[in-house]
Formats: structure tokens, sequence, C-alpha cells
């Protein structure tokens, strides 16, 4: 094979070696020449491999990839990676962290054309200075633990792109990186199925057809008892049942470093509180991630109903997505006890679904599962983690709570994932995006004419337009959001959601009083739900009840420490009409934080300031708001308080705007 002269680091899996130019001029050649060395050379070109597919240098979650590491193991690596499968992943993430990066003592290759020396040391190493030696070292990056580790081969930290690492496999030069990787596979899974002819009863597991525990154990078994003759060969057996039921059900979990009480963001609510993380994608596949995050957000919704718990929203939650943090962090950022995180793979008609629940003011495990079904029992994993949450957390359960939790029903699993790509559309808030989830909606509805979630979100495509002035036709999308709300609560009376949307329908209408009564009606079906409570102080907001908007608000905030910029909107306007100016100013200027070319909320602040006595920093508001948009003014600021009951209070923001610069219409273009 002709070498690639281009490529700063090459893993040659056809000779086993790795060649690494340091500085483009020296390069290093290292062989791993045992089967154990073979192994974790294989496991460096799986982390590159994957890092290619994901497009970017990244770390890679080790147990997504058992399969083909138990594969690489019993192969290339003649069983040296570990004896065990418990033990494969731990033993590889010890190897990644102290023996690979070693390249002063190898203990992992050999690097050709060297001699070990006598150093400052008793022992023999090779002779490379401090800058090879880092280089070496700092390709090999890990996160999480050893039962959970994330492995990145860094090459962005010696100066190289991906496109600077090739995988090569085979005589043909132009097979290279996934084309190598994956012949590669295939040539090894073809010498194991040769092997399993021979050996017919072989524990290994093969990638097409992968067995459950339970299969496993009853290989183990049926393999057993051919030596039930044996009383000695009984007592081994005996023995090591022992040892595996200890291992993989009674031992407990390591514990995780405990939160502190000081350190909380909020104080924790006398309520049991819980935070779900989103759930780790580990089908390697993004388009997954849907299904991934799915999961995640209806058990939330699930603990959302229960009157006795406080659950942190997904919108604070799903901010931790992708990234690789504490348990500690969570509870202590959001203020809660119990945290709950999980995994989620899914190949064709099965998924597995992993879940553990922590204490995080104590630091244990309280409870873990794994979820090995068909696709179609998706639903039923996600009641039973529900469950188990309630039962470990010791939740008193009021007689409504277990009600609705009884009535989950299974909707069909394409019908749910095209409802659950519907919402993510819907959340971009974007015209484009608000056609594309009608369009999600009405295709899940086809497939499950019955979903009711479904029907709440067709509706909130039609609604949101209105709110938001760019309907056409806005009374008719009203009237059908209105139809569809009324067909969600037919097929299922406690949808929370489709009583958020029915109390946002009376609320642009007008219907104040309705309003308030719907959205109050929608924080009896969900306690939980920080969108619930924003939407209601909306409506008491345009009712004039601000001082209760702000309490209602305030909730939202607290269920939701990391919450959407138009909480702060709705606040900081409530707290405006109830007199509060400071904490106005305060909410108004959080707001621009995020969002500084928002004119209306810088013309928020400049009648703030006015209202303040403070006409120097009004004007300047002023003078920004223009700047952004030049054609603002008194007539088109009116537009927007259309909601809003009392006409009185609106005219008395209007005349503070324009004492503070705010011009009456738009500027007169120049004629020709």
């Amino acid at each position: 094979m002709v070498p690639d002269a281009t490529a700063l680091i090459r893993i040659d899996l056809d000779q086993f070696k790795l060649h690494l130019t340091i500085d483009k001029k020296n390069e290093v050649s290292l062989h791993f020449d045992s089967p154990s060395r073979k192994f974790y050379l294989s496991v460096i070109a799986l982390v590159v491999y994957e890092m290619k597919r994901s497009g970017r240098v990244t770390s890679i979650p080790l147990e997504a990839h058992h399969q083909v590491l138990a594969l690489l193991n019993e192969t290339v690596g003649a069983g040296a990676g570990s004896s065990s499968k418990q033990n494969l992943i731990p033993r590889i993430y010890k190897k990644w962290k102290s023996a690979l990066p070693d390249l002063e003592n190898a203990p992992l290759f050999r690097i050709p054309g060297r001699k070990k020396q006598y150093g400052d040391g008793i022992e023999k190493t090779y002779q490379f200075g401090d800058e090879e030696k880092d280089c070496w070292a700092n390709l090999f990056d890990y996160h999480g633990s050893g039962e959970n580790v994330r492995l990145q081969f860094s090459v962005d930290r010696i100066g190289a792109g991906l496109d600077d690492v090739v995988i090569s496999y085979g005589k043909d030069s132009n097979i290279r990186d996934a084309a190598a990787w994956e012949k590669f596979i295939e040539d090894l899974q073809y010498q194991l199925k040769k092997k399993s002819e021979q050996e017919p009863d072989g524990a290994f597991r093969s990638l097409e057809t992968p067995k459950t525990e339970f299969q496993i154990k009853r290989n183990i078994d049926r393999k057993s008892r051919q030596w039930m003759t044996l009383a000695a060969a009984i007592l081994l057996v005996a023995g090591a049942a022992v040892t595996a039921v200890w291992y993989l059900y009674l031992r407990p979990f390591p514990s995780v470093e405990p939160a502190s009480l000081e350190k909380m963001a909020f104080p924790l609510p006398e309520k049991p509180s819980i935070a779900v993380l989103p759930f780790d994608n580990f089908s390697n596949d993004p388009e997954q991630e849907c299904f991934s995050d799915g999961l995640a957000e209806n058990i939330i919704t699930h603990l959302s109903q229960i009157h006795s718990l406080f659950v942190i929203s997904r919108e604070s939650t799903f901010t931790y997505k992708g990234k690789d943090v504490k348990v500690q962090q969570v509870a202590e950022e959001l203020g809660v006890r119990y945290v709950l995180e999980g995994t989620v793979q899914r190949a064709e008609n099965r998924v597995r679904v992993t879940a553990q629940l922590i204490d995080a003011i104590t630091g244990r495990h309280l409870w873990a599962d794994r979820y090995d079904r068909e696709l179609k029992n998706i639903f039923a994993i996600q009641d039973e983690i529900t469950r188990n949450i309630i039962t470990e957390m010791a939740v008193t359960l009021g007689e409504g709570d277990n009600e609705l939790l009884m009535q989950k029903k299974a909707y069909n699993v394409k019908a749910w994932i095209a409802y659950r790509k519907g919402v993510e559309q819907f959340r971009l808030f974007k015209k484009e995006a608000n056609l594309k989830s009608r369009e999600l909606s009405e295709k899940a509805i086809g497939l499950e004419p019955e979903y009711s979630e479904a029907y709440s979100l067709l509706g909130w495509t039609y609604a949101w337009p209105v709110r938001h002035d760019i309907s056409k036709t806005p009374k008719k999308d009203l009237q059908k959001a209105e139809e569809l709300v009324n067909k969600a609560k037919t097929f299922n009376p406690n949808n929370s959601d489709a009583q958020n949307l029915l109390g946002f329908i009376y609320a642009v209408r007008g219907q104040y009083e309705r309003a308030v009564e719907e959205g109050q009606r929608a924080i009896e079906l969900a306690p939980n739900n920080s969108d619930t409570h924003a939407l209601l102080s909306l409506s008491l907001l345009f009712i004039g009840r601000s001082n209760e908007a702000i309490v209602a608000m305030t909730k939202a905030m607290r269920l939701a420490p990391f919450y959407p910029r138009w909480f702060l909107d709705i606040l900081g306007q409530s707290y405006f009409v109830a007199g509060k100016y400071e904490e106005a100013e305060t909410a108004f200027k959080h707001y621009l934080k995020d969002r500084p070319d928002r004119f209306r909320h810088h013309s928020w602040l400049a009648v703030t300031y006015s209202t303040m006595g403070r006409q120097d920093l009004a004007r300047d508001y002023v003078e920004q708001a223009l700047r952004i948009n030049p054609a603002f003014c008194i007539e088109e600021w009116r537009k927007s308080f259309t909601p809003w009951k009392n006409r009185e209070e609106v005219e008395r923001i209007l005349n503070i705007a324009r004492k503070a610069g705010i011009p009456e219409k738009p500027p007169q273009k120049d004629s020709d």
C-alpha cells in the first residue's frame, strides 16, 4: 500500500500500525503487535470512524458500540480486551486514560527503529522530547466514568482536523476511512461466523441478531445442563450464577458527588423535586434524536400532571442536551433533589432504553433499569419508568393523580414520531416551520385518528399566526383552532395542552374571563407545566390583573429556571402595569441582553424610564428603537395592545411613549 503523504495520522488496520507526523516533519510509527494491542488500535479506529461520521471532533459514547467492541475483542483481541462483557468498557476506559497516552513507556505498542534506553529513572524508556510526548498524550480525551464513558481522539489539540486522519485497510489505497473500517468489520464478522460454525455454542452475540439478557442466560443454562452429572461443575456453575446475580442486580451503584444545599440556585421545594434530563441517543443516527427527546419529554409530561411533585420543565432540562454535565451541577442549578437520566438505542423494530434515578443530595443511585422491547411497546416503557420514579421518591398520589396515570394510551409509533417532529417544528416559532408542523400533525392524525395531542398541536398551528398578526384569515383560523381543540378534548378530556390552547384562543378573542377560567383549569391538569402558568399570566395581564400575572409568571420561571425570552416580556409588562418600575426595568434589560434587536422592548424601557423621571435614558432608548425600526410609531405600537381589556391603561402607556419621543406616525416618504 502506498502511504498517504498528506495524512498527519494514518491508522493502518492491515499491519496494525499508527503513523504520526509531529510538526509536519518528524514521523513516528507505533506498532500494535499483539492481540491486546491490536484490540486497542481498533478502538482508536472506531472512535475516529464515529467522529468522521458525525463530521466533527467529538466524544463517542462506548455503550452504544458495545457489540462492535465485543466483536473486536473476540477476533483481533483474542479475548484480551477483557474476559467478561461487564469489564470490557471499564477496562478500555482505564487503558485510554493511562496506558495509551504513555509514549515514553509504550505499554500498548512498540516503536520500530528505536530502542529503549536508561534515562533519569530506573527503567528503560523510549527517548522522546516533551513536545513529542505531549503531542501524543493530548490525543486521548475522555468523559464520564468507567461504566458510562465517552472517548475522543482529540486531533484538534495538535492542530489537525478530521481530514488529517486516515483509516486504511487492505491493499487498495483507494479504500480508506469509512470504506476501510466497514470492510475491516465485515472481514471480522466473516471470521467470527466461520469460527461459530465450528463452535456452535460460542458465547459471542452476533451483531446481526443480538440476544437479550434472558437469551444469553438461557444459553448458559443449556450449556450448564450438559455437565449436570458432575457435582463439582454444578457447584462451580452455582457459584458463578451467584456472582453474576450480585454483579448485575444486587451490587450498589457507584455514588456521584453530592450536590450542596448551600450552592442551590433556589431553595429546595417542599415537594419531592425532579429534573428529567434529555435521554442520550445511542442509535448513531441523528434522525433518532427526535425519538429519544420525545421519550424524555413524555416522561416529563406524565410527571408534570402529579400535584404532589415538583417537576422542572423541558425548556430548562433540555438546555443540557449534548453536554457532559454532572448530576451535582444539574441539581444545584435547577434547585431539585432528584435527577433522572437515560439512554435510547433503536434498531429497526426494537428499542433499548436505560434509565437511572439519582438522589443528588446524597449522591446515591435509587433505581436503574434497562428495557429491551419491541418498538410498539415504547409507551409501556415510559409508563413503567414514570411509576418507578414515583415509587422510589415515595410520592403520595391523590385520587386524581392515579386517574391521570391510568389513562395513558399507546398510540401508533409512526404517528407518535410524526407528532414529535411536528412539536419540534412548532417550537421554532417561524412561519415556514409552523406550516411544516401543521403538515406533520395532519400526518399523525392520518395514522392515528384519535390522537388527542396531535389535534391540539394542529390547533396551535392555526392560533399562533393570529396572535402574531401573520394570519390572512384570523377569524377563520381561530374558529378552526377551536374546532380542533374541542376534538382533542373529546378524545382526552385531560389533555392539558388542549386546555392551554383553549385559554389562548379566548384571550386572543378578548373573552378575558373565560380565558382565565380555562387557564386555571389547565393548571389543575398539569400543575408542573411552566407554559401553563405562563399562558395564565398572559391572560391575567390582558384582563388587567397584573399582580396575579406576576405571581403566575414567577411560578412559571421557577419551574423553568432557564426560561424562554417571552416569559421576561410578559413579566416586564406586568411589573409596569402594577407600578413596579424598577422590577420592570430589570426584566426588559434581561430580555434585551439576548435580543438587542427588539425595538418594542427598547420602547418599553423608554416608557419605564420616562415614568421614573429619567428622561435622558428614555430618549436614548427611543433613539435605539427608531434606529432599529425607523417606521416604528404610536400608531404601529397600538396594534400590539389589541388583546388588552383596559383601554385606559393602553392610552396611558401610549401617552408616556409620546412624551418619551416616539412619533405618532411613521415618517413620510419623500416624493419624487
